[in-house]
């Protein structure tokens, strides 16, 4: 697109959508690549192509996904630094499916023996296993990743794969127990039901989707391109490649069975208290998790509390109402994923690490910016996410680049655009003034146990503290934040709760009581040990991850995708031109594209083309 004869957010969307309606989805500025979703299978990722991109130069061939992902292999075996993709673009614009073509690209490029070609099959099936526990279908996006991933592949001197690590980022794990109207849970209940066979429907108490209280709420069961059926067959050979065994395979089922049984145990009011209402619905759950029903039915009603009496400590039992037995079982329900979705991510880990780190590309996927009708915790830490990563874009393609031309004593006109540093500060910063994040933590950490009103106190704060900030704006349930890709409404309700994210100690005692090994080994904590300082917050969590993901990715070369979504219907050949105008001017690409008209084609450090 730096050759277009006029640049203009119009000529750009233009040029997009010719492409597009002639089936090329693919093309550059400079070394970015722009990805239109086709919201289709195209045929043009076979053999041939790889045979095609392999080795050629950017120019010789129609700009492809391949011709980065080669560019990235060959960078990486020349220069011997780290590369790193990173791949950007709103929720369902086509990120996952990106990453698994530059995977599979790099997969079949690369030689090896069969320790390497385990290595290969290993990262290629963490796709489908990881996407069964942490994808899910939203208003936005059938498959829509609801967790992050940075995937380093590891190579050896020569260039073989032969290993890989990936670090996951805060798993929307409230998905478990609600969501809006129209959307899925995570697949893997879905392929449960659809895909066990008798005898385990039978031990697991399969019945039917709507029999689930976790799954019936929401009202969709079924999406168009997803076959559970099948993908619960993949889910379960990708579970065998990794290396979980047979017996640990069935444990993962019985823990989501377990959850979905979980969520049909109900209360009700028994003088002020909570009750199990039908308590013959304990004893699946109970079975299934390997613990007491009289315990679980007691965990999920009271609770022990520390209190100090006379200088003396000692714990006392309170009981609790419907709302808070609810809370509890819901938090038991979450939990229980969570950690399953951890074991996995570690189990590919453990079956592929290296122990010493030569060369690797990493690859980002992680989940979309995105605007719903009701926004909650969960898309504030999202889009906060995909804030950081358009500050590094900006960084080094328009920041950056832009410097280096003045440092070089090049006579340079500045291209103005928009640097969003200003909304990550709003969000995260640490003092002066303190940014959202800092002041959720204050009121988490003098939050009632109850937490009743924590919410309204959280607002009255922001209100005070940052109102006059010209990206944050006040409601009376909540907040607004201008984020860089467009405004979007939070709702304050259970900000506080899910940012505080406590396992109550009764219920990691309960799992701990579970007679299966597996289930005790998910709750490893030492209850015993003493706990010093504030607890950490999911908030604080997802910023120091970020963070931290900022400095691997500065570490390494860096190569982009920037993925465009070209409808809300996810149909093929559908043009929303409003759409995609909106997300042509908040990627900047007009600026992106002046930038590099106006500086040079060819750029390498001295030292790199000297050698």
């Amino acid at each position: 697109m730096v050759l277009l004869s006029k640049i203009s957010e119009d000529a750009i969307v233009e040029n997009l959508k010719k492409r597009y309606m002639d089936d090329f989805i693919f093309t550059y500025i400079g070394p970015v690549l722009i990805s239109v979703n086709p919201f289709k299978q195209m045929p043009y990722f076979g053999d041939k192509e790889v045979e095609m991109y392999q080795g050629a130069a950017q120019y010789e061939n129609p700009p492809h996904i391949y011709a980065l992902a080669d560019n990235m292999y060959r960078n990486m075996m020349i220069d011997r630094e780290n590369q790193c993709v990173i791949i950007s673009g709103e929720s369902g614009a086509g990120k996952t499916v990106a990453a698994k073509y530059i995977m599979g690209y790099i997969s079949r490029v690369s030689g090896g023996g069969p320790r390497v070609q385990h290595v290969k099959d290993i990262i290629l099936q963490s796709n489908p296993l990881l996407e069964a526990f942490g994808n899910a279908k939203t208003i936005r996006n059938n498959n829509s990743s609801r967790f992050g991933k940075y995937f380093e592949i590891q190579f050896s001197p020569g260039g073989e794969p032969d290993g890989g690590k990936i670090s996951n980022f805060l798993l929307e794990k409230s998905r478990v127990v609600s969501r809006n109207p129209g959307e899925r849970s995570f697949h893997i209940f879905y392929q449960l039901i659809e895909g066990a066979g008798g005898e385990q429907k039978n031990s697991l108490g399969i019945t039917t989707l709507d029999y689930y209280t976790y799954l019936n709420q929401s009202g969709s069961y079924k999406v168009d391109d997803i076959n559970d059926k099948s993908d619960f067959q993949e889910t379960m050979h990708a579970m065998n490649v990794i290396g979980i065994s047979a017996e640990d395979r069935n444990f993962v089922l019985q823990i989501v069975a377990g959850v979905l049984h979980l969520g049909n145990i109900t209360f009700k009011e028994a003088g002020n208290y909570a009750a199990v209402e039908t308590e013959e619905f304990l004893a699946f759950p109970a079975f299934l998790l390997g613990i007491d029903q009289k315990r679980l039915k007691e965990k999920l009603t009271s609770r022990k509390m520390d209190g100090k009496w006379g200088g003396k400590s000692e714990s006392i039992d309170v009981t609790l109402n419907v709302e808070q037995a609810c809370f509890t079982r819901d938090a038991l329900s979450k939990a229980l994923h969570a950690r399953i979705f951890d074991y996995l991510v570690e189990s590919i880990n453990r079956a592929i690490v290296k122990d010493h780190e030569e060369l690797n590309i990493g690859v980002l996927d992680i989940y979309g910016f995105e605007i719903f009708q009701k926004n909650g915790f969960e898309q504030f830490c999202i889009n906060f996410v995909n804030e950081k990563l358009q500050q590094i874009f900006i960084e080094l393609t328009l920041k950056a680049e832009q410097e280096e031309y003045v440092q070089e004593g090049i006579k340079w006109t500045t291209i103005e655009y928009f640097n969003n540093k200003i909304v990550c500060d709003l969000i995260e910063s640490k003092v002066n003034p303190p940014g959202i994040m800092s002041i959720l933590d204050d009121v988490c950490a003098t939050m009632h146990a109850k937490g009743e009103g924590a919410d309204q106190t959280l607002l009255q704060k922001l209100r005070v503290g940052i109102n006059t900030h010209e990206h944050f704006n006040s409601w009376n349930q909540g907040f607004i934040i201008h984020h860089y890709a467009g405004k979007v409404s939070y709702d304050a309700e259970g900000f506080c709760e899910r940012n505080r994210d406590v396992l109550f100690t009764d219920l990691i005692e309960l799992m701990q009581s579970s007679e299966i090994g597996f289930i005790r080994a998910l709750f490893p904590e030492n209850l015993n040990a003493e706990k010093k300082g504030r607890p950490t917050t999911a908030g604080s969590k997802i910023k120091r991850q970020a963070n931290d993901l900022v400095s691997t990715l500065m570490k390494c070369t860096p190569h982009y995708i920037r993925c465009i979504k070209p409808n809300e219907t996810k149909k093929p050949k559908d043009w929303e031109e409003s759409r995609v105008k909106h997300q042509v001017e908040y990627l900047g690409l007009k600026e992106n594209i002046r930038v590099r008209r106006a500086g040079y084609a060819y750029r390498r450090f001295f030292r790199k083309f000297l050698n």
